[in-house]
């Protein structure tokens, strides 16, 4: 690239010598792109800044005046002295009071409504407990024994959530279940007294796992009278599963 000399011109009018630069072609349309790429970026700037300096109004509810009158009552409004839902000390009911009860579901014929949890006993010798209410449900233990007393925890349609004696929780059907009451005796080996006293003749020695028909339980007393192959005498009820501590049997 090369640069001309500057060249003298003599200004005849002013008296003055004045000084004049030429450049080449090339460097003229160098200086004229950057030129208008300085201008751009300025407008370009110039143009953002605005933009981000433009008030974006918010939305606002409207300010009631302090002197607003009050609004005119429905015409189905209850007056000062009526009843209301409310009450008649004016207070407010809770929330729930006012939104409609969910009606329960209907509960299967199949299910009894009796409290549980609550004791009945096997009506068959095999009888499959399930881990659930229905057939899908694999089948976890197999009950082998008739008359054995267990405890209902729960019903759902012809299914029945029991648990025996020894813990085991499972499903049954409700065909396979008795109101009998039995008891079976458990941990040590139970003794059969003539009557409900540590202190009575002995009738029988009981050993664990021996099935019982329950005769009666008074309350208050902590004893049981069963029947055990035609022998009936007095055990502790503690020492029986299949009556609750403070049960009363037969009951008032």
């Amino acid at each position: 690239m090369t640069r001309t000399a500057p060249a003298l011109n003599k200004n005849f009018a002013g008296g003055e010598w004045e000084f004049r630069v030429e450049r080449s072609g090339l460097w003229g349309s160098v200086a004229r792109v950057t030129a208008g790429v300085i201008v751009l970026a300025m407008l370009a700037c110039g143009t953002g800044l605005a933009a981000d300096k433009i008030p974006r109004p918010k939305v606002k509810p409207p300010v009631p005046p302090a002197t607003q009158p009050a609004p005119p009552p429905a015409a189905n409004a209850p007056t000062a002295n009526a009843p209301s839902a409310t009450g008649g000390d004016g207070k407010t009911p809770p929330a729930a009071a006012d939104k409609p009860k969910a009606d329960k579901p209907a509960r299967s014929s199949h299910e009894t409504g009796l409290p549980t949890p609550r004791f009945a006993s096997m009506r068959k010798g095999e009888a499959n407990l399930r881990v659930g209410p229905g057939y899908r449900f694999p089948i976890d233990w197999v009950l082998t024994r008739k008359d054995m007393p267990v405890e209902i925890l729960a019903e759902n349609d012809v299914w029945r959530q029991i648990r025996d004696w020894e813990g085991t929780v499972g499903w049954v059907l409700s065909s396979q279940l008795s109101g009998r009451r039995m008891v079976i005796v458990k941990g040590q080996v139970g003794t059969l007294r003539s009557d409900p006293a540590a202190t009575a003749a002995p009738v029988a020695h009981i050993e664990p796992g021996v099935i019982g028909k329950l005769m009666e339980c008074p309350v208050p007393g902590d004893w049981c009278r069963v029947e055990v192959e035609d022998i009936r005498g007095w055990i502790p009820r503690s020492e029986v599963f299949g009556v609750y501590p403070n049960e009363a049997y037969p009951a008032p």
